[in-house]
């Protein structure tokens, strides 16, 4: 894919994964965005990536809210322009066995896992088809592909993002839409330290 020129914009940017793909996508002539609600890191990332500032935007957010998704995504048409690529690589992983992991901590994985990755979606995919060109990238995992001990709750998060992104491509096809592309990523234990 030719990304000379194209905006891309990465959840979860600030670092790990998303960072080291913000350096890909700058390699290949791309401007990017990233969202990412650790608001030092998100500046570290700028000054790293771009010292210029010229190519790398940000946004401390917390995209689990699907208004401030909305504004966010208004923000970037405005300043950057439309969004051509969307990674969804924003995630969290909370380990223990399943009945031992508190309430909240479940329902998080469920808001930053699956539900952010609907309201990042739905921000930028109705403009990607009007204009008959997009992609999204649905950064899932090698747990959303079996069970894993230990991470129950983050293993069914990334089948959702799976099930999600694969029903998403069917409904795509079936419009007869043409030019959005659809990249589902199942890595399995990064040394990000996210698993740490």
């Amino acid at each position: 894919m030719d990304i000379k020129g194209k905006v891309v914009l990465i959840t979860g940017g600030a670092g790990g994964i998303g960072r080291s793909l913000a350096k890909r996508f700058l390699a290949g002539g791309a401007t990017v965005v990233l969202w990412d609600l650790a608001e030092a890191s998100l500046a570290a990332a700028k000054k790293a990536l771009d010292p210029s500032g010229a190519r790398v935007f940000t946004d401390a957010l917390d995209i689990t809210d699907r208004a401030k998704v909305a504004e966010a995504a208004a923000r970037v048409r405005r300043e950057v322009g439309e969004v051509d690529i969307l990674d969804n690589n924003a995630g969290i992983v909370v380990g223990g066995d399943f009945l031992s992991v508190s309430e909240e901590s479940l329902a998080q994985t469920t808001a930053v896992n699956v539900d952010a990755v609907m309201w990042c979606t739905r921000a930028f995919l109705p403009s990607m088809i009007e204009r008959g060109s997009g992609h999204l990238i649905m950064m899932a995992s090698a747990a959303g592909l079996l069970g894993v001990p230990g991470m129950a709750a983050y293993s069914a998060s990334k089948h959702a993002v799976i099930g999600l992104a694969e029903s998403l491509r069917a409904e795509l096809r079936k419009k007869g839409v043409r030019g959005v592309g659809m990249t589902i990523v199942c890595p399995s234990f990064v040394n990000t330290g996210m698993f740490a």
